[in-house]
């Protein structure tokens, strides 16, 4: 008897997909972000996400608005 073994699709819920999963997908500067804004507990703005991560501001807005879907 085979025992099927489940596996996750692409259409998997992304609170529940690991994070090392979600970020395997991220440019760099994205992970950059996200990493920043793991390490800092407040919210912050995108000034200040730019300002902790030394990436440029457009840059930091470009990884919120194109990378959303995926985190």
């Amino acid at each position: 008897m085979q025992q099927s073994t489940s596996t996750p699709d692409d259409t998997a819920d992304p609170e529940t997909t690991p994070l090392t999963d979600v970020l395997a997908d991220l440019t760099p500067s994205a992970k950059l972000v996200v990493k920043t804004l793991e390490y800092n507990d407040d919210a912050l703005t995108q000034s200040e996400l730019a300002d902790k991560s030394r990436l440029p501001a457009r840059t930091v807005r470009y990884a919120l608005t194109h990378d959303d879907a995926a985190v």
